[in-house]
């Protein structure tokens, strides 16, 4: 319950934060020199928010050199995802009897009219490595996110799915970020999951370049009650024309 308490009271404290949140923090007279765009209101490193990419945008995102994965904006309100690692993708290459791993993620943006809100509704399904099903994994989530798309923070909620069969339990979402320059976000995002008693936490910030924005990061993760490891993460995100 100490957890929920801290999620609760740092939910609270963001939510005080509206004023900062709906207020424009910049002019343009800065704007002259174009940087690409921002694909951060998306998600932040692996978690949608209920923001998505406008028609035609694609992203290509990469975190820790093996992870990889590409949006691609279908309409304003529907995006879809693919993921994939390249350990197992090598392994595919070389055997043709490998299933490499990857994700598929479709999404729906829901804008709420006159308000700086967004619901977003998602699945992630999974295929294992070396594995005779095929997306026999994966989870559904919906978010809503207040704020703008450079300043913002989004609540979610998710459920497992095995087999065609939901899970009870769920998964609760926490992440958001903020422009602390024209060039620097601070980005955080989180996940719980109470069945078992297991939490990942990233912070971070996002370098936003001309052609190439950089992610650097720490996550924070492991069971309650007990030492969490701690890893870095570097990533990049490219705007694709």
């Amino acid at each position: 319950m100490a957890f929920f308490h801290s999620l609760s009271r740092l939910a609270i404290l963001l939510l005080l934060l509206e004023g900062l949140l709906a207020t424009p923090l910049f002019s343009q007279k800065n704007e002259e020199k174009r940087l690409a765009p921002s694909p951060t209101a998306n998600g932040v490193f692996l978690v949608p928010s209920g923001f998505g990419p406008e028609k035609g945008e694609v992203y290509y995102q990469n975190l820790t050199v093996f992870f990889n994965q590409v949006q691609y904006g279908a309409s304003d309100q529907f995006s879809l995802g693919l993921s994939f690692e390249l350990l197992s993708l090598f392994a595919a290459l070389d055997s043709a009897r490998y299933r490499p791993g990857f994700t598929i993620s479709p999404k729906v943006t829901v804008p709420v009219e006159g308000q700086d809100i967004q619901l977003g509704f998602g699945a992630m399904f999974v295929e294992i490595p070396d594995t005779d099903e095929f997306l026999d994994l994966g989870f559904v989530l919906g978010t809503g996110t207040y704020g703008q798309e450079d300043r913002h923070i989004s609540l979610g909620l998710g459920f497992g799915l095995v087999e065609g069969e939901f899970s009870v339990q769920p998964i609760y979402l926490l992440s958001g970020q903020y422009r602390l320059t024209r060039r620097w976000y601070f980005i955080s995002e989180n996940i719980w999951i109470p069945a078992a008693k297991l939490g990942m936490f990233n912070l971070g910030l996002r370098a936003r370049g001309r052609q190439v924005h950089w992610d650097l990061g720490l996550i924070l993760s492991g069971e309650r009650g007990k030492p969490f490891d701690r890893f870095p993460i570097l990533g990049l995100v490219v705007p694709i024309p």
